[in-house]
């Protein structure tokens, strides 16, 4: 039996297509870090056969290549994406394709701190390291705040921690997500900041400054009682001085009071009984 050049193409491509393929190494692959991809085959192919490569279904560049490799160096996440081969002649019968994820240690950590005030109000501030850094948060004695860490991480985060900083010195406060305090004390002043950890690595936020201030009812007292007393005694001797000024007034413009009236009817009363 006789096969024309139609007929050998056709059966060298289903020899060699089904056989292609594409490995990985490593499997896992890090950010920043290097991985490899291999178009191998079972068939034996000859010295001058070449390769493209695609990406999500597109060429990652348009020239044949011998080397049956393609490495990426410092690998970023937007490397990321399902790549597959193929042989020069057959570029439209690719490999199944191999998915590459890359992971990541956590990053843009961020400290969000909600304030609630007692008349059920809510606040919320956000210090990370993308944002101006929040010079101080005020807040009354007794208050509750709570402070939620948040990261983006791949794989996710697996362990957060929150720390308060007084000086050069830090201290653990609580694992997990979130740490509330319910009943704030001036002892609760300080730098907080938390941590994000995976298995690839650990990012911190930036430090929320809390400054819990104390309030002395007592001597607020002390000092508005005398200030209302004061204010008291004041408002009385300008009403007593208005009415002063507009009797001394009346007299001298309107004739006698009645006052004096009453001491001139009584002298007129005097004299006829004389």
């Amino acid at each position: 039996m006789f096969y024309n050049g139609d007929h050998i193409s056709l059966a060298f491509s289903l020899l060699i297509l089904p056989a292609l393929r594409v490995m990985m190494s490593p499997k896992t692959v890090t950010e920043g870090r290097s991985v490899t991809l291999t178009c191998s085959t079972t068939c034996s192919l000859g010295n001058s056969t070449t390769y493209i490569w695609y990406k999500n279904g597109l060429p990652v560049s348009t020239t044949h290549t011998p080397d049956n490799t393609f490495s990426i160096n410092k690998i970023r996440v937007t490397d990321e994406g399902r790549y597959s081969c193929a042989v020069t002649g057959h570029d439209d019968h690719p490999s199944d394709f191999v998915i590459l994820s890359v992971r990541y240690a956590p990053r843009n950590t961020t400290a969000l701190l909600s304030l609630y005030i007692n008349e059920g109000t809510s606040v919320a501030v956000i210090c990370s390291k993308d944002a101006p850094a929040l010079l101080s948060l005020s807040i009354k004695e007794h208050t509750s705040v709570t402070l939620t860490c948040s990261s983006d991480a791949k794989p996710s985060v697996r362990h957060y921690s929150w720390y308060k900083k007084i000086g050069a010195k830090s201290s653990l406060m609580v694992f997990g997500q979130n740490y509330s305090i319910t009943d704030a004390k001036v002892a609760d002043s300080g730098q907080y900041y938390c941590k994000a950890e995976n298995i690839v690595g650990v990012t911190e936020s930036s430090t929320l400054p809390l400054n819990v201030y104390k309030v002395t009812t007592g001597l607020r007292s002390a000092v508005l009682v005398p200030a209302i007393i004061v204010v008291a005694i004041a408002v009385s001797f300008v009403c007593w001085w208005r009415r002063t000024a507009e009797r001394a007034s009346g007299v001298h413009s309107q004739g006698p009071d009645a006052t004096s009236l009453w001491h001139m009817h009584s002298s007129e009363s005097q004299s006829k009984i004389i």
